[in-house]
């Protein structure tokens, strides 16, 4: 477990870094190159993770290939079981670095909606393989099945996903009933002993609630437009 804690630090640490928008004092020499392609620079000089324990890591950065697709092809042939569903393993991966993945699609989508292309998601998705090319060197079956390794559940995952799609059509349902149903015919209203009228401000619901809560027969109404 203390593994996947390390790898996900190191990819945030330097993700904060390589986003950086002017925060910092000490920018990182690299930002003219991609994500990957920055990280592998940074990574070549790193001995953090040696530090760490994971030994030869530099070594490691240095005879994968350089370039983020190469990288990925790399990562399945060594990592991912032949019966792997390629979406889900590198879903995994990513999802390890989950808040860092987000604004990579972020990014990615607005770039796309501009007619630009964008592969920093990709490239993300190489830096983690990465970690997990050099644990898999490191300790190979020493090692416990990571999180982003770990194949899951198939048939538990199928089942518990019907149960969702079970209970949230069942919701839409009721909810769907609820608001196609007849109107009812409104209650007899009661003439209020006391109608007072608030700015819709949150400042004012204190002495809403109070005044309502001395008799049922007196009623507060809230208005957007005017203080007092």
């Amino acid at each position: 477990a203390h593994w996947g804690v390390f790898v996900t630090d190191e990819i945030s640490n330097f993700c904060a870094t390589y986003f950086d928008e002017n925060q910092t004092t000490w920018r990182s020499p690299w930002l003219e190159h991609s994500l990957f392609a920055a990280w592998r620079e940074a990574a070549r000089h790193d001995r953090n993770p040696e530090a760490f324990g994971l030994r030869d890591f530099r070594a490691t950065v240095r005879t994968l290939p350089p370039g983020a697709e190469d990288l990925i092809a790399a990562g399945v042939t060594i990592l991912a079981p032949a019966d792997t569903a390629l979406a889900d393993f590198f879903h995994r991966q990513l999802v390890t670095v989950a808040g860092w993945a987000a604004y990579a699609q972020y990014l990615v989508r607005e770039d796309e909606l501009r007619g630009r292309a964008n592969s920093t998601l990709r490239d993300l998705l190489a830096i983690r393989l990465t970690y997990e090319i050099a644990l898999h060197r490191a300790f190979g079956a020493a090692l416990p099945p990571s999180t982003a390794s770990a194949d899951p559940d198939r048939a538990r995952l199928q089942v518990l996903q019907r149960w969702q799609n079970a209970y949230e059509h069942g919701y839409q349902h009721r909810l769907a009933s609820r608001l196609t149903a007849p109107e009812r015919s409104p209650r007899e209203s009661v003439r209020p002993s006391v109608q007072a009228v608030f700015c819709s401000d949150v400042r004012s619901e204190v002495v809403r609630r109070h005044l309502e809560a001395a008799a049922p027969s007196i009623a507060t109404v809230g208005f957007a437009g005017f203080f007092g």
